[in-house]
């Protein structure tokens, strides 16, 4: 799970990861995307509050 879940952190595309894992469909591998909506959410968390400039 964890080298699943690595590779596609750093960018690897699913097919890849799928036939690394020896996974017979790419359902088995879109579980391990899920770890990567965790990492989304840190990233948009991080920017804390946004103000924008109002049009004039």
């Amino acid at each position: 799970h964890s080298f699943g879940v690595n590779l596609l952190n750093r960018g690897a595309n699913i097919k890849t990861v799928s036939t690394l894992l020896g996974h017979s469909s790419l359902r088995h591998t879109e579980k391990y995307t899920r770890a990567n909506d965790d990492l989304m959410v840190k990233a948009i968390n991080s920017l804390g509050s946004v103000s924008y400039a109002s049009p004039e």
